[in-house]
Order: structure tokens, then C-alpha cells, then sequence
């Protein structure tokens, strides 16, 4: 599962005709230079690495019921079809609200389970996230406001069932 998103994330940066520039071109303007969409590219392309660290520490660390449904979560919002941004319609665009969604879960998941003793890959994750938040916020603020406010609700178990995600 890893492996195949991994994949079709690395296809979908490689390729020229993907509309990724012109979609944050129409979010941010000019201030979409070719540094900034590589930033968040490598963003959207360590997603993966995000996941990997989340299921890891799903098995390995002592977690509370709010860590797994936070985990549960994020699975079930990268592979609905229907999120903020639909990948099928923008692309490898479409993935940067995934991206954001897994980003913040693995902050909360960190911060519940393992916040005493991060691991080298956990630090390596951390500064992935960090270097990028802003970022994305910058683009999609919208959508990343609603993403925080879904994940709160979630820890504070307001939300019980995934059709109120999105």
C-alpha cells in the first residue's frame, strides 16, 4: 500500500504535463516560484515516510484509544476519493490536503505516545512536517483550517463516525 502511493507520487512529480505549477499558481500567484512548488512536492512526497512512521508506532508504542482513531482516520481520509482536494480532478495537487491531513495526525500521534523518547526516524518525519507546514498553509488555508478543526475534533471524540470528516 505504501509502496504503490509511494510510486504513483513519484510518477505524478516526474511528470511534465501535471497541472501542479498552475494550481498553485492560481491559489498564490506569483509567489509560486519554482523553489516553492519543489518544497511542496518533497512535502506531498514524504507523505509516505509519514504513514510508514504512524503504523510503526502504532505497533511498537504504547498508545490511547485517541492515538489509534487518530491513525484510523488518516487512512480512511488518503484513500476516500472524496476530500477537500480530489486527486483524480488536480492531480499531484490533489495530495497536499492529504499530505497536510497525515502531517498534523502524526504531530498529534507523536506528541501522545513516544513525546519522551522520539526515535532518529521520528526526528527525520518531525522535520519534514516543520519545514513545510507553512507552506501548505500559505496555499490551501482554507482547507488546512478545516483539516486542524476535523483532528481536534476528533481527540475530543466529537466526531464518531468518518462520513463527518468530510
Amino acid at each position: 500500500m505504501i509502496d504503490a502511493l509511494k510510486k504513483t507520487l513519484r510518477v505524478l512529480a516526474a511528470d511534465t504535463e501535471d497541472p501542479f505549477h498552475m494550481h498553485v499558481r492560481e491559489r498564490i500567484g506569483k509567489k509560486a516560484t519554482a523553489q516553492f512548488e519543489r518544497k511542496l512536492k518533497e512535502f506531498i512526497l514524504g507523505m509516505p515516510a509519514a504513514i510508514a512512521r504512524i503504523d510503526k508506532i502504532m505497533l511498537d508504542e504504547p498508545h490511547d484509544s485517541q492515538a489509534q482513531q487518530l491513525a484510523k482516520y488518516a487512512l480512511l481520509y488518503l484513500y476516500d476519493p472524496v476530500d477537500f482536494l480530489p486527486e483524480q480532478d488536480r492531480g499531484l495537487f490533489g495530495y497536499i490536503d492529504d499530505a497536510y491531513f497525515v502531517a498534523v495526525v502524526y504531530l498529534r500521534i507523536i506528541e501522545r505516545t513516544c513525546a519522551a523518547k522520539p526515535s532518529q526516524a521520528d526526528q527525520v518525519v518531525k522535520q519534514w512536517v516543520f519545514q513545510s507546514l507553512e507552506s501548505v498553509r500559505r496555499v490551501i488555508p482554507e482547507e488546512c483550517r478545516k483539516i486542524e478543526k476535523t483532528v481536534s475534533k476528533i481527540m475530543t471524540n466529537q466526531i464518531l463516525s468518518y462520513s463527518a470528516v468530510v
